[in-house]
């Protein structure tokens, strides 16, 4: 499958000398973090940049406010030729992005997110954030891509996507 194939090219770099993971989040309050976890903003200035060869982005996006920066920054910090592997929620029935910067109490942001610290509902047309940063893009569909009985027993959604960003 597309990424099991994206993963053994990534694997062959592991033999490398200089070879190295960096699990990341941004350290808020309320979520618990594994110890070799590194506190690492989107939003912050990089340097240097070109400095990942891999990115794996699951459900990131959806929390930031200025997701251009935050898209922007993935971009810096890749190496050309390197790969990025996103995924958002997206709305159902192809619907566009959804997002209202008023909506700020976790009770209204869950109603109209489906979480309470989600700031949007993106649509497909986040291709074109990440096109307008200078990503090239491959679009996936869980539909295309697992069984109705894979979907089912890793909780994937009919209507899930990941996004395969190459820095050309």
């Amino acid at each position: 499958m597309f990424l099991s194939k994206i993963f053994r090219e990534r694997e062959r770099e592991r033999d490398l000398k200089s070879f190295q993971y960096f699990p990341v989040d941004k350290f808020e309050p309320g979520y618990d973090y594994f110890s070799l976890t590194k506190n690492f903003d989107l939003l912050n200035k990089v340097e240097p940049t070109e400095q990942f060869s891999f990115i794996i982005c699951n459900h990131v996006l959806e929390h930031i406010i200025d997701d251009i920066t935050a898209i922007t920054n993935l971009f810096k910090i890749l190496k050309k030729g390197g790969t990025a592997i996103v995924s958002v929620p997206i709305l159902e029935q192809n619907a566009p992005t959804y997002e209202d910067y008023s909506i700020t109490s976790p009770n209204d942001r869950k109603l109209h997110f489906g979480q309470w610290d989600h700031v949007r509902y993106y649509g497909t047309d986040i291709e074109n954030r990440f096109v307008n940063v200078g990503f090239k893009v491959k679009t996936i569909s869980s539909l295309n891509y697992f069984t109705e009985i894979e979907r089912k027993t890793f909780g994937v959604s009919k209507n899930q996507y990941v996004f395969h960003l190459i820095k050309i």
